[in-house]
């Protein structure tokens, strides 16, 4: 085991401690780590992942979302729209992105419950989540952008039945009290969830259609009450004429139903091909909360924020 790896398993291990301990300053004071260092650390892996937390022969490591020189003339999609802004600010992409008709967003989904098949627990509403014994699956809000999807979808669904924002939090705790496995990303969720681990997943809509598709026996429900899902796209500034043509070229009916055949909601209006897609009742957008510079810092900032996952 090389001296980087030694580096990186320490540095993990203070994270998983402070998690077990719900505890920050415990955790440092164990591990000899000063606070300042671990919330330097912590927004890196708020960021970018676990992969923050690795040396590489000194150098900074490369981060999952990171582009590279080879890649600064090619297409960026990513789960939320300020991993775009950030490259907005580094000066990567215009900062008239989001300004056409879909304010750059080319494809839509909802939170879902993804369910054993037959749906043997009866799994319907996001109290169901909270019956004692029901195991949730949903991946860690800290390093994966679905699972802020999933987080706000569940906060706002008490606030789209007329909840106080303070029960909102307090029914946040308890699903989250009921989460048996928090995996880095959505699709490793998947995979657990497909594994025969837990009772529900909280995912996309169109995560579960794509596992039907490829034969995986499971269900899933679309609650009265969830958030659309919105995925960005864009080119960079240096972009080649074959990118942004391609780009377009995602805006017709032609591409969007190859989106909605794949579990995508489309953002193009008349697609048909694809699955039906059910409007709930108690739809709501991430704009009901400020939008995703707010609802960042409010929600998930390791120092500041209202997530229980950050205390």
């Amino acid at each position: 085991m090389s001296h980087d790896d030694v580096l990186f398993g320490y540095r993990l291990r203070l994270f998983t401690l402070a998690d077990e301990l719900q505890n920050v300053s415990r955790a440092c004071a164990l591990m000899g780590v000063h606070r300042s260092t671990y919330y330097r650390w912590k927004r890196q892996v708020d960021r970018w992942g676990l992969e923050a937390l690795k040396v590489r022969e000194r150098r900074r490591p490369r981060m999952p979302n990171e582009i590279g020189p080879h890649l600064e003339q090619r297409i960026v999609a990513f789960s939320l729209a300020p991993d775009i802004t950030s490259l907005v600010q580094k000066k990567l992409v215009s900062p008239s992105w989001k300004k056409d008709r879909w304010k750059g967003i080319v494809t839509q989904s909802v939170v879902v419950f993804v369910v054993r098949d037959g749906n043997p627990k009866k799994l319907r509403t996001w109290d169901d989540l909270l019956r004692p014994g029901v195991q949730v699956i949903t991946p860690n809000p800290f390093t994966s952008g679905g699972a802020r999807w999933n987080i706000m979808a569940a906060y706002g669904s008490q606030i789209a039945q007329g909840k106080t924002p303070a029960q909102a939090q307090a029914f946040l705790a308890a699903l989250l009290k009921n989460v048996v496995v928090q995996d880095k990303s959505a699709r490793d969720s998947l995979q657990t969830f497909s594994s025969g681990k837990g009772d529900v997943l909280i995912s996309y809509e169109n995560e579960a259609i794509t596992a039907q598709q490829k034969g995986v026996k499971l269900d899933y429900v679309v609650p009265a009450q969830t958030i659309l899902i919105e995925n960005p796209i864009a080119v960079t500034k240096n972009a080649s004429k074959p990118s942004q043509a391609f780009v377009t070229y995602l805006y017709t009916p032609a591409a969007q139903t190859i989106f909605a055949k794949k579990g995508y909601r489309p953002v193009v209006s008349g697609i048909s091909g694809g699955p039906k897609f059910p409007k709930p009742s108690g739809l709501f957008t991430i704009k009901t909360f400020g939008g995703w510079s707010v609802v960042t810092k409010k929600f998930f900032d390791p120092q500041s924020g209202k997530s229980v996952l950050a205390r």
